[in-house]
């Protein structure tokens, strides 16, 4: 039986069917070759609901990723929006242009429960290092955040009461929202690439949607709902058609997973919409899916990209260095807050034409609260950082000051190692995750000679498995050679120079490496360093503590 508006219903099966029918399609201002009809709607993973949050913008990008990782060959996943939108926000950093001039207490990145941006724009984030975990690791909440989640919650996100960084980190970092089981699941997602369609030419953006759904690709389009429902009998559901004269209901964000125009009649050509206002919404069809006339997606889009591939999933080291620490360096106490894994912003920054590399992954507040900008590098447990206390409020891209090389112990709550101040004097120092009591301090001995070294120590160490030893020092020479025994016999040596502080043992837990380390001068009964294989090659992080001036 012929349809008036959809060609054939052979046609329409075939569509459905996900048959592609090669036709020429006559735009206004050109022809070109493409097929008549692309379905993708069994790539898609279940539909989801954003509740009444202005949450589209994950959904249609998080949709994009799980689609992806469908035709890659890994199921149907169900990958967490509410990692995505909380961390996107918090990870996110103001321009440069208008942070220069601001003081290193003043707030720079956003809120976790802040919403905005556009679903295409999202897709960067996630080609430049970002990674989304699976939905069971952070359940998306359907409403607003609210006081009765958080009393700072009364006031909105651009209120003065948000005016310094560390009241965003109070909430970001200690606001019970973001937990340690969030930053340590065993596999995250993510993506190799995405690339930008161009709206401007919206002849040409339309050609360029269908070529990438021609080639498997989802297409996340961001666009104004201004729109009146129509329906069509061919199709057998709701039309979504250009209205100017409707009320804009607001930008909004949605996935493109086909296109019909097997129609004679141009009007009766339609994009095929995975949303996330839920399966049985108004809009959508007795299928789930939406269906938006061409008309107006070429009036009202203005942001469209893909995919181009995806990562294998695997766990993000780097991302448990967020949270809030506590440090002691050398004697230098007070509080590190790390809210970011560098390199999210480099792709941002791109986008807008700004040649700076994002190296920002905090702000230290000494024990005076005075605030100083941190920058740093990661990878996997390894953590780089600088702090540069002549310029307190440093430059997102500058690596400048005292240079702090740390690692990351099993069980997520110590960070370990040693800094090289501008005098080339290098000490120890951990940093210990808030509220963690991860690291019980010995009584306080000032002083660093050798024979001070001798007596029971316990050391603490591990990356796979977090694993304490207790060993004992018999020996000190004059020279600064020591022994004793630990799970072989010790042998090392006291280094000279840095004050008599650095020393390397080995036999501690095994006779086929050594540990470099450094006594603190302020608090000579810890020590905190790396331990290597014979190849020099590193194995992590050590802090130990003396127990007692005497072997047992």
């Amino acid at each position: 039986m012929m349809s008036t508006r959809f060609g054939t219903e052979r046609a329409r099966q075939l569509v459905q069917a996900g048959v592609l029918l090669g036709s020429v399609f006559v735009a206004q201002d050109a022809a070109f070759a493409a097929p008549a009809a692309v379905d993708l709607r069994a790539d898609q993973t279940a539909f989801k609901s954003q509740g009444s949050r202005r949450s589209c913008i994950t959904f249609s990008s998080t949709a994009a990723l799980e689609a992806a990782y469908k035709r890659a060959g890994y199921g149907e996943l169900d990958l967490s929006e509410e990692f995505f939108q909380y961390m996107n926000k918090v990870f996110w950093l103001h321009t440069w242009d208008r942070q220069r001039d601001k003081r290193a207490s003043d707030q720079e990145t956003q809120l976790g429960f802040n919403a905005g941006g556009a679903g295409s724009d999202y897709l960067g984030p996630l080609s430049n290092g970002f990674r989304i975990p699976e939905e069971n690791v952070w359940p998306y909440k359907s409403t607003d955040y609210s006081s009765s989640d958080h009393p700072a919650i009364a006031n909105r996100y651009d209120s003065p009461y948000w005016a310094e960084q560390k009241t965003k980190s109070d909430f970001n970092l200690e606001g019970g929202f973001l937990q340690k089981s969030h930053l340590t699941a065993s596999r995250y997602f993510s993506a190799t690439g995405f690339t930008r369609i161009g709206t401007g030419d919206k002849g040409a953006m339309i050609r360029a949607i269908e070529d990438q759904l021609a080639a498997r690709r989802d297409v996340v389009i961001d666009l104004n709902m201004r729109y009146r429902i129509g329906y069509s009998d061919a199709l057998g559901t709701r039309l979504l058609e250009r209205c100017d004269a409707c009320g804009n209901r607001g930008g909004h964000s949605m996935l493109i997973v086909g296109y019909d125009r097997t129609s004679l009649d141009r009007r009766d050509h339609h994009f095929i919409v995975k949303n996330s206002w839920g399966a049985d919404h108004g809009t959508t069809g007795p299928d789930g899916f939406t269906y938006v006339s061409y008309d107006m997606l070429k009036k009202n889009a203005y942001a469209a990209s893909y995919i181009t591939g995806v990562e294998r999933p695997a766990p993000w080291p780097e991302l448990a260095n967020v949270g809030r620490w506590e440090t002691n360096l050398d004697g230098w106490r007070g509080t590190l807050d790390i809210y970011r894994v560098p390199g999210f912003m480099d792709q941002p920054f791109a986008d807008r034409g700004i040649d700076m590399r994002d190296a920002r992954i905090g702000t230290f507040y000494d024990h005076e609260g005075r605030a100083y900008r941190v920058n740093g590098e990661m990878q996997g447990r390894s953590l780089t950082f600088w702090i540069d206390r002549n310029m307190p409020h440093t430059p997102y891209d500058r690596l400048r000051g005292t240079r702090y090389v740390m690692d990351r112990l099993h069980g997520e709550d110590l960070i370990v190692g040693r800094y090289t101040d501008p005098t080339r004097n290098t000490y120890a120092g951990y940093l210990e995750r808030k509220g963690t009591f991860a690291f019980v301090e010995p009584p306080l001995r000032y002083g660093v000679v050798p024979r001070d070294m001798i007596g029971r120590w316990s050391m603490t160490y591990g990356t796979a498995a977090a694993r304490t030893v207790e060993f004992c020092i018999s020996s000190a020479g004059y020279y600064g050679t020591l022994g004793g025994q630990g799970s072989y016999r010790i042998t090392g040596a006291v280094r000279a120079g840095e004050g008599g502080r650095r020393f390397r043992l080995r036999g501690v837990v095994n006779d086929n490496g050594y540990i470099d380390a450094y006594r603190m001068s302020w608090h000579s009964n810890i020590a905190t360093g790396t331990s290597y294989w014979d190849s020099g090659h590193s194995r992590g992080g050590v802090i130990l503590r003396k127990l007692s001036g005497r072997c047992v």
